[in-house]
């Protein structure tokens, strides 16, 4: 079975728009929208990319961009050192807010072609088969299906607060 590491478990099923810390992310959420020549099942998706770090007081924080973007930017803009990173993914989901959330997720967990890079593909709904992991990829990615390589599923349910 698929082992996410802890600061990316806790992720699934979270409101993206709060990073881990409880601090907020950018107010304008980076929307993944089918395109008009696009098959119309295609749902509209959440993109973000999710980075562990050290904070300046030596505690494990968590920061999430809106969008799939490159490092240094929001590293900069959030004062933290390139040295206290110590993870990052992109992360694509089916639901902005934990209220659109599905109870239950199949989570594919990607590498990059070169194996610098992890992203995570949220999927509402329990799937076993890798075929149909495979295709839901293929719709999402498209053309840059091709730079990234499935290595495993996991199916989670959502956290609930009481």
């Amino acid at each position: 079975m698929l082992k996410l590491p802890g600061w990316l478990k806790r992720l699934v099923g979270q409101d993206p728009s709060r990073a881990a810390n409880g601090s907020s992310s950018s107010p304008n959420p980076a929307i993944s929208k089918p395109s008009d020549t696009d098959a119309p099942a295609i749902e509209e998706t959440y993109r973000s990319t999710v980075v562990e770090y050290i904070d300046p007081n030596g505690d494990k924080g968590t920061l999430e961009i809106p969008g799939w973007v490159g490092a240094a930017r929001p590293f900069i803009e959030a004062n933290i050192e390139f040295s206290d990173i110590l993870g990052q993914a992109y992360v694509e989901r089916p639901y902005l807010t934990r209220e659109n959330a599905p109870t239950e997720l199949t989570v594919a967990d990607l590498r990059s072609a070169d194996g610098m890079a992890r992203m995570l593909q949220e999927f509402a709904g329990q799937i076993h088969t890798k075929s149909e992991i495979i295709r839901l990829v293929d719709r999402r990615l498209g053309a840059d299906t091709g730079k990234w390589q499935i290595v495993g599923s996991i199916v989670l349910k959502r956290a609930t607060r009481h």
